[in-house]
């Protein structure tokens, strides 16, 4: 995993960006003093949980660097780390793609960012997101329009925080039937539907983006849930709109993974994109939606 793509998700470094003035590329600008400060803020909100001390020092000495100087006390306490600590803060699986990313991270030198104008905060990151919450977007994207779905919208159910490493809200994801926003009730069967994230394959096997198998799984059952990882919504037009908190009828035929490691991510920046191909599977590959 490239640096990009770890910090693109981790929440951590996102919640520090959104304490920031950021620009157009969600770099954030800041100075040793602020990021003094910012370290001084995190590791009070932190320091009674190891992986989340890890994540600042992280965080931290990636802002330093790509705003042109390495961070000395980020720097310094990174590289106490040693591979073994690593895997039992995070776990085996987890520690080896934290270990890696540590390593580049440590090899990587100080950059001076262009400037660049800023541009306006998410007006809501998914990290406030709550259990029961339901968000919903409309959906108007070319991949979308090419599939006759625009105007419909997606909603987002909230079950909870992810607990993997690349922390963000696992979520279930419905499509309504029309370009009418549904009306928020338990059994949202009549105006939505469910999109799986994948369905079993047989053996009891499903293969899952994180390259892990899940052992024991119902071939006749389907993965529903996602994880959102990425606040800022880049690409994507309008903001998430909060409909309310709702206790919804889960789907009856869902295997549920023994952990939220191996459900698939969902990026904001490819939303489109995910909806218009789970659309495609549910109705090419699975026969389940109409």
């Amino acid at each position: 995993m490239n640096l990009n793509d770890f910090f693109d998700v981790n929440p951590v470094y996102l919640e520090m960006l959104d304490t920031l003035d950021t620009d157009d590329s969600g770099t954030s600008k800041c100075t040793k003093k602020a990021l003094k400060d910012i370290l001084t803020e995190f590791t009070d909100a932190y320091r009674d949980e190891p992986d989340g001390m890890v994540q600042v020092w992280m965080s931290v000495y990636r802002l330093g660097l790509l705003n042109g100087f390495a961070d000395e006390t980020s720097g310094r306490e990174l590289r106490k780390l040693t591979p073994g600590r690593v895997s039992e803060i995070f776990g085996a699986d987890d520690g080896r793609c934290v270990q890696e990313v540590l390593t580049a991270l440590l090899a990587e030198h100080p950059q001076k960012p262009e400037s660049k104008a800023r541009t306006p905060k998410a007006a809501q990151p998914a990290a406030k997101w709550e259990p029961g919450d339901v968000y919903a977007v409309r959906l108007d994207g070319p991949e979308i329009c090419a599939r006759g779905l625009e105007g419909r919208y997606v909603l987002f159910y909230c079950i909870g925080d992810s607990a993997s490493f690349a922390k963000g809200k696992n979520v279930y994801m419905l499509l309504s039937r029309s370009c009418e926003l549904p009306a928020l009730r338990a059994d949202m069967s009549e105006s939505a539907d469910f999109l799986p994230a994948v369905k079993p394959m047989k053996k009891g096997t499903a293969v899952f983006p994180v390259g892990q198998l899940l052992e024991d799984s119902n071939e006749n059952n389907f993965v529903y849930r996602f994880v959102i990882t990425k606040p800022y919504r880049k690409g994507i037009p309008g903001e998430p709109v909060f409909c309310g908190k709702c206790d919804v009828t889960t789907p009856g035929s869902e295997t549920i993974p023994p952990s939220d490691m191996f459900h698939p991510i969902l990026m904001w920046n490819m939303l489109d994109h995910e909806i218009a191909h789970q659309y495609d599977l549910c109705v090419n590959n699975w026969g389940i939606l109409k």
